[in-house]
């Protein structure tokens, strides 16, 4: 019997391969360009509402997007986030504290929460300005369909996010299972998501395979006892950010490649 084997530049890594889970932002699509496009949304939203009438916003938006995660001085997502990495609720805990250090008030959560879908809402009119695919995705997830492995989104975004973003680019029909942090107890690096997802797929982890950009996605693989964790270097880490995890690391989706061996 015929089994699927994923290979990395020509070599076998995994030799029983059902289940593919990738990370989203930085392994499927361009996580800078994506996620300082909605920062820079969020904080002119903040400053528009909680600072003073003729008050400059140039400082107090600025200080907003240092504090969810860009480095202001490349405009791209700094490698420890928070975005990116942690989980909504910390970065909504994280804006309020920051809006109450610049501003003296004391936003509540639910208020900060619903700035944030406002954005969400806004921009989901049309995610396509948003999304960049990355380079090798599309051929491997046609590789992955024609062979008939399940494949799902493990993100730290939400799950209505995230099944948007994916039918923008018109990828929502490759994959059985989309998870977000809101469908779980503990987000990334805990192995919630990964077992969520297998277990809506029906697979073991024993076939299954973890991708992501970020040290917490080869965590999780490992936490979750998949058979092949990947850190690819299309998002926010280098390669001495996975050095001990005992996962492989590629430069793009390019090198990953699919084939039937007995």
């Amino acid at each position: 019997m015929l089994k699927n084997v994923l290979l990395f530049d020509g070599q076998p890594i995994c030799d029983d391969l059902r289940l593919v889970m990738f990370d989203k932002d930085g392994t499927i699509i361009d996580v800078h360009h994506y996620w300082v496009s909605m920062i820079a949304l969020r904080a002119r939203k903040f400053a528009t509402r909680y600072c003073e009438p003729g008050a400059s916003h140039h400082h107090f938006e600025e200080t907003l997007m240092d504090a969810m995660g860009v480095d202001l001085a490349t405009n791209r997502l700094k490698a420890e986030g928070p975005v990116g990495i942690k989980p909504r609720k910390f970065i909504v805990e994280t804006v309020a504290k920051t809006i109450q250090a610049l501003r003296k008030v004391d936003p509540t959560a639910e208020e900060i929460e619903e700035v944030f879908q406002e954005i969400d809402l806004e921009t989901a009119k049309d995610m396509r300005p948003l999304l960049r695919l990355l380079p090798g995705v599309q051929n491997f997830l046609n590789q992955c369909r024609a062979h008939d492995i399940q494949m799902a989104i493990v993100t730290t975004d939400i799950a209505p996010r995230a099944k948007a973003a994916m039918e923008s680019l018109q990828l929502g029909h490759y994959f059985q299972a989309i998870v977000g942090s809101d469908q779980v107890r503990d987000s990334k690096p805990a192995a919630d998501l990964a077992q969520l997802a297998m277990k809506l797929c029906g697979t073991s982890p024993f076939a299954s395979a973890m991708i992501g950009d970020h040290l917490v996605d080869v965590l999780m693989g490992r936490n979750s006892g998949v058979s092949c964790s990947i850190g690819v270097l299309t998002g926010l880490a280098d390669s001495q950010t996975f050095q001990g995890t005992g996962c492989h690391v590629v430069e793009s989706l390019e090198q990953l490649s699919i084939q039937q061996r007995p």
